[in-house]
């Protein structure tokens, strides 16, 4: 069957069966020869060319499965921990959504954030709105009157908090922290076993 397409092998070996299989009797795919040299088969007969496109379209529908959950965690926005992509050095890139609560009156606060291991902080998104839902602020800004009112909310992360500072009282509005970051690689044993 040299030079035709897996489909055109197909057709020919139904023909085949349906007219009893030539002199011999009905054939099988297991006794038709197949050319492997444009396919890039491995496979020497039709059914081994079969089955072993059936095992790539089975590989290749796992794949696609395993990517699909990683494009779907990239874009979702959780209070759990999600891996969302890789660092510049291998390391895997999280996000993590934390409920800061309500801000605070003209002091600071600290709201543990629940990340293991934080090493590097790529991006941390704040905002925070009033119960209506009708005023809101950004993550962090400064502003000061012409009396020098100082109308500032700023943040910082650290290995264990969110802290949000404010300049007079922001108690009204309560909001979120999406922080991106990447963990401490794991440790591993460096010695030689004797």
């Amino acid at each position: 069957m040299k030079g035709y397409t897996i489909q055109h092998s197909i057709e020919l070996l139904e023909e085949e069966v349906k007219n009893g299989g030539g002199s011999g009797g009905p054939t099988t795919a297991e006794n038709v020869s197949y050319d492997n040299t444009d396919s890039g088969l491995t496979a020497e007969t039709v059914q081994a060319a079969i089955d072993e496109i059936d095992g790539a379209l089975d590989t290749a529908t796992g794949n696609i499965t395993t990517l699909s959950g990683k494009v779907t965690d990239a874009g979702s926005y959780s209070t759990t921990e999600k891996e969302i992509g890789t660092w510049i050095d291998g390391r895997p890139v999280y996000r993590k959504v934390i409920d800061v609560g309500a801000y605070p009156n003209a002091t600071s606060k600290n709201v543990a954030h629940g990340i293991t291991d934080l090493d590097v902080v790529i991006s941390v998104d704040m905002f925070a709105g009033d119960s209506q839902r009708t005023g809101f602020l950004p993550g962090m800004y400064c502003a000061v009157d012409a009396a020098f009112t100082n109308y500032s909310v700023q943040y910082n992360v650290t290995n264990e908090n969110i802290t949000i500072v404010t300049g007079q009282d922001r108690s009204a509005y309560s909001g979120y922290a999406v922080i991106v970051y990447v963990k401490t690689a794991p440790v591993t044993n460096t010695r030689k076993k004797k």
